[in-house]
């Protein structure tokens, strides 16, 4: 009887652990190396998406989803840096700090982070000894090796993007709740959801000069890359694989998250 019950407690503390990790960034797929489109052609509109261009990266890693509130509290636990790396005084902050202790707000632990700097996106990613994705990487990730405009295909499909109207419910939702958005590589979320924070400053004619070989990340700047779009938008526009955007370090916006990277 002892034996069985030993048994059935291991069973439970199983299922108990894959449900509340059931999303984790521990998760990460394989991007191989070789050629890819990026930016835009000149029949769209942005001048710092210009011009379409090949690009060879060497093979990495990136997660497979974005980082979520529990993986992000965990960190902040250890790191206790709220004011620098997150603003959880915002309402619609899923972290709250009760008893000495920073909690995911009952109910968005599978939620992405949001309102993280890119100081605090960063410093988790050296935590978890990885990095954040170079912008080439993350384009590469979410749109593969044929020029894809959205992750899923060339044509907008709202019941693919993640939680842009009338797709979803114009709101932040767990992520993964777009399967059906993946991106060639299986990469999701990658159009929606929150921004992401990228390593790269941005320039906006930096795809006139930069290395069209494993392009580094320029040396100093004002603003970091951000890529993705967000639920904040409805326009089809801002949710394309090409779209670009510089947001300053600290920016502690509502709808910016991140997801890391790392070498092979």
């Amino acid at each position: 009887m002892k034996s069985s019950f030993i048994i059935f407690y291991f069973i439970l503390l199983f299922l108990f652990s894959s449900a509340v990790y059931s999303f984790s960034s521990d998760e990460m797929i394989l991007i191989p190396e070789g050629e890819f489109l990026m930016g835009t052609s000149q029949k769209e509109v942005y001048r710092e998406e210009l011009p379409l261009h090949k690009v060879y990266l060497q093979d990495y890693f990136i997660d497979k989803y974005e980082v979520t509130v529990k993986e992000y509290t965990d960190f902040l636990n250890r790191e206790k840096e709220p004011g620098y790396f997150i603003n959880i005084n915002d309402k619609r902050s899923l972290i709250e700090f009760a008893d000495n202790l920073y909690r995911v707000k009952k109910g968005y632990e599978d939620y992405p982070v949001t309102g993280v700097t890119w100081y605090g996106a960063d410093a988790y990613a050296r935590w978890v000894k990885k990095r954040l994705p170079t912008e080439a990487e993350w384009e590469k990730a979410a749109r593969g090796t044929e020029g894809r405009i959205f992750p899923w295909g060339m044509e907008w499909d709202p019941l693919k993007c993640a939680n842009s109207c009338p797709g979803g419910s114009k709101m932040l939702m767990p992520v993964g709740s777009f399967p059906n958005g993946a991106s060639p590589y299986g990469v999701m979320d990658m159009a929606g959801n929150v921004w992401e924070w990228c390593a790269d400053w941005f320039y906006r004619d930096y795809y006139l000069m930069s290395s069209q070989v494993n392009p580094p990340v320029p040396s100093k700047g004002i603003y970091k890359v951000i890529k993705g779009g967000s639920w904040f938008y409805t326009y089809p526009d801002n949710f394309r694989c090409a779209r670009r955007a510089g947001k300053d370090l600290k920016c502690k916006l509502f709808n910016i998250g991140f997801r890391c990277a790392r070498d092979k």
